[in-house]
């Protein structure tokens, strides 16, 4: 069994507000770029975490490389230059880099016997990774899924069709019991435990699933967060938080987006679309869409060309559905209904063939623009 314990992973999953004293060097804050009066413009506030003191020039480099001469560089962000104030801020961290977290998925092991097809009460073994974060699921037997509504708590609750347990986060030991007896066979369970777990200011996590936008924070990150804001920048309308990890990663939206350093100027061009104009992601994924009309302004299920959120920007020759062709088609540029977008194949229409919100380093099209 292996255990990564440190103080902030004890920290995080005590829910503890009294960990450890940790003494922080002294905050700053640079106006990197002022364009006017902060209630006047746009106030763009940047944050790193998981930066030591000699990590500084690092961040400071990223910002100036990546994120000014970077995405704002390519546009459209650069063209509207002049309606932004951007605040830099520095804070420190003990640690290099962010706590990291992976997920697992371990045969769930019964001290006396597997399911035998009798037995309605199961104890199993630890699972073999310690800390365990959140994110906990048993598959049984039957192929049915128990899931777990915890995280950062010590017993989670564990619940399912005609089966109800705990799970320890402490110890790693789950428990369930069921009304009738599941089938002969083994279990599996499936969970998110910190790998390597950071003293960092902002308690920020990389956990490296897609499915859980490649972050946590920790139970204090979003308070240490607010708080230093409210020190350096009363007024903000939007929030970058630029993680030193190196692994790919970055989650955009409601005003703030949060990158790794594993990319380039494209993923925070790509997620500054989710942050300033609210757009949905334009690739595909599998399956049909079945939802309503969706909220943002570049992706539909209205197919009528009259009256699609982007009916301006189509030209009259061009068929509604769209079926891309290359050799008369822009895959930027030209504007229809190409089908595919928001993780689904069918059902739902995206305006442009292959635009940043589609790929990350392709222009913004025109309806997105």
């Amino acid at each position: 069994m292996r255990h990564y314990k440190t103080t902030i992973a004890t920290c995080l999953l005590t829910l503890s507000v009294i960990c450890p004293a940790t003494v922080w060097s002294a905050d700053s804050s640079t106006r990197v770029l002022t364009s006017g009066t902060d209630a006047s413009k746009k106030v763009l506030v940047l944050i790193g975490d998981g930066f030591t003191a000699a990590d500084q020039d690092k961040y400071n480099n990223y910002v100036d490389s990546t994120i000014l001469n970077g995405t704002f560089k390519e546009g459209p962000l650069w063209e509207g230059m002049n309606a932004f104030n951007i605040i830099r801020i520095n804070v420190e961290s003990n640690d290099s880099g962010v706590t990291e977290a992976r997920t697992f998925t371990d045969v769930a092991l019964v001290p006396d016997a597997p399911s035998d097809g009798v037995k309605t009460s199961f104890t199993f073994s630890p699972v073999a990774n310690l800390p365990v974060l959140h994110n906990l699921h048993i598959t049984d037997p039957s192929g049915s899924i128990i899931g777990d509504s915890g995280g950062y708590s010590n017993t989670g609750p564990l619940s399912g069709t005609g089966v109800s347990g705990t799970f320890d986060y402490f110890t790693g030991v789950a428990k369930l019991t069921y009304t009738t007896p599941p089938p002969a066979g083994a279990f599996k369970i499936t969970y998110t435990a910190i790998t390597i777990a950071r003293d960092t200011r902002l308690e920020y996590i990389f956990n490296d699933d897609w499915n859980r936008c490649w972050f946590d924070v920790g139970p204090n990150g979003s308070s240490k967060l607010d708080a230093i804001l409210n020190t350096y920048a009363i007024k903000r309308d939007y929030v970058i938080i630029i993680l030193n990890e190196m692994g790919f990663g970055g989650c955009g939206g409601g005003g703030g987006l949060t990158v790794t350093m594993g990319g380039d100027w494209s993923l925070p061009a790509h997620e500054s679309g989710h942050m300033v104009g609210g757009l949905c992601d334009e690739y595909e994924g599998t399956g049909t869409y079945t939802g309503t009309e969706p909220g943002c302004p570049n992706m539909t299920i209205n197919t009528n060309r009259s009256t699609v959120k982007w009916a301006d920007f189509i030209a009259p020759t061009t068929a509604i559905p769209t079926v891309w062709d290359p050799t008369t088609m822009d895959q930027t540029e030209t504007v229809g209904e190409f089908e595919g977008g928001m993780y689904k194949t069918y059902g739902i229409y995206r305006p442009h063939y292959n635009a940043r919100m589609n790929s990350n380093s392709p222009p913004f099209g025109p309806v997105s623009y």
